[in-house]
C-alpha cells in the first residue's frame, strides 16, 4: 500500500498514504521535539530496511565510495604539488632579490632611490621567508 494504483482517486490515495505513514509513526506531530523525532524516524526507516549503511548494498555504491576516496586523494596530491611549486617560485624570487640587493650594496650606491630599493627588497624578502618554510 503506499503507492497509488492506476485508476484510484488522487486525493483519497494521498490521505490513505498519510494515514499509513502516521500509523507507522513516520509523521512529526506539532509540538514534538525535532531531533528526537528525527532519530526515531531514522530508526524506524532502518528497521524497515529503507536505510543503507556505508559499504552495504549494490556494487555501485561501493564503486562510488572508492571513486570519492580516489578523488579526495588526487585533490590533496594536486594541492601539495601546487604548494611546492609556489614555494620553489618564492625561493627563486627571494634568491634573485638577494642578488640584486648584494649588487646594489657592492656598488656603494646606497643613496637616494637605491637605498629605498634596498629597503623595499629587504621588506619583501622578510615577507617571503614565511612562505618559503
Amino acid at each position: 500500500g503506499l503507492l497509488k494504483k492506476s485508476g484510484e482517486e488522487g486525493r483519497s490515495t494521498q490521505i490513505d498514504m498519510l494515514d499509513k505513514l502516521n500509523q507507522m509513526g513516520l509523521l512529526k506531530k506539532t509540538g514534538e521535539e525535532g531531533s528526537n523525532t528525527q532519530i526515531e524516524m531514522l530508526d524506524k526507516l532502518n528497521q524497515l530496511g529503507m536505510l543503507k549503511k556505508p559499504g552495504e548494498g549494490a556494487e555501485g555504491s561501493q564503486t562510488i565510495m572508492a571513486l570519492q576516496t580516489e578523488v579526495k586523494e588526487l585533490k590533496e596530491s594536486l594541492q601539495k604539488q601546487e604548494m611546492n611549486a609556489v614555494k620553489n617560485a618564492v625561493v627563486s624570487l627571494s634568491n634573485q632579490l638577494g642578488e640584486v640587493r648584494k649588487a646594489i650594496a657592492d656598488g656603494n650606491k646606497l643613496e637616494g632611490r637605491y637605498a629605498l630599493l634596498d629597503k623595499t627588497i629587504g621588506t619583501i624578502d622578510s615577507q617571503l621567508t614565511g612562505i618559503r618554510s
